[in-house]
């Protein structure tokens, strides 16, 4: 019996390629990496500053002056730092900073940390522009709640309350309350709701008044927008009516 022989089919090789939109999508995600990355070193070195000789760190030129500067460190704590040449490469930097680096040096390793087994040449202001770029991307980091407004919540909800921070929702209460006592009166009396008066005739006349009820005409002429002259009419015309 003759035996099927089957031919083998050459392909000519092609260069693998992804599409677009996966090229933008790896990009994306590696922009987010090297941002997570720029935090934990920016925790990492804030912990071990007292350590690091910064000044040595700020004047090496070779990547045994970078060694003897983080000679203060552990062993295991330094393999979760970045390579001496990427530190090397940020410190010989033209806009590393004289005084409080550890943000600058945290982005400027951040990529090096990402990708530890690159060979291309390392440039720490890529790596500054994707934290960057990443950082206006996700837009305005959330705000942290405060002290007061975690201990107000536990007021409210009937918890124990440390006494400084009693005080002042004490005194944030009280505020609150006079300004919506305000926003009543001036709903009840404002200047928009003045009738006018022009078919009836007038006289002028002066009224002498204490200098206490003074003041508080003028508090309440502020906080409700009517001249004083109206808030006197309108007491006059009520009392008038009561009698």
């Amino acid at each position: 019996m003759a035996k099927d022989v089957k031919t083998q089919k050459t392909v000519e090789e092609e260069a693998f390629d992804f599409p677009l939109v996966a090229k933008r999508k790896i990009k994306a995600q590696r922009k987010e990496w090297v941002l997570a990355a720029s935090e934990n070193l920016y925790v990492e070195f804030q912990r071990l500053r007292g350590k690091i000789d910064w000044e040595a760190l700020r004047q090496a030129s070779t990547e045994n002056d970078v060694n003897a500067a983080l000679s203060g460190i552990d062993q295991v704590t330094l393999d979760r730092l970045p390579t001496a040449t990427a530190i090397l490469a940020t410190v010989r930097d033209p806009n590393y900073p004289k005084l409080r680096p550890i943000h600058f040096l945290a982005q400027s390793c951040a990529l090096a940390l990402t990708y530890p087994e690159s060979g291309d040449p390392y440039s720490p202001r890529y790596s500054r522009d994707s934290c960057y770029q990443e950082r206006k991307r996700q837009g305005p980091a959330p705000k942290r709640i405060t002290d007061l407004e975690y201990w107000r919540g536990q007021a409210e909800l009937g918890q124990k309350v440390p006494r400084k921070y009693l005080r002042r929702i004490n005194k944030l209460q009280a505020k609150e309350q006079a300004r919506r006592k305000a926003q009543e009166i001036r709903n009840d009396l404002t200047y928009v709701d003045i009738p006018r008066i022009d078919g009836m005739k007038k006289k002028r006349t002066t009224v002498w008044l204490p200098e206490p009820i003074v003041a508080k005409l003028k508090k309440l002429s502020a906080v409700t927008g009517a001249p004083m002259a109206e808030l006197v009419r309108r007491a006059v015309e009520a009392y008038l009516k009561r009698s």
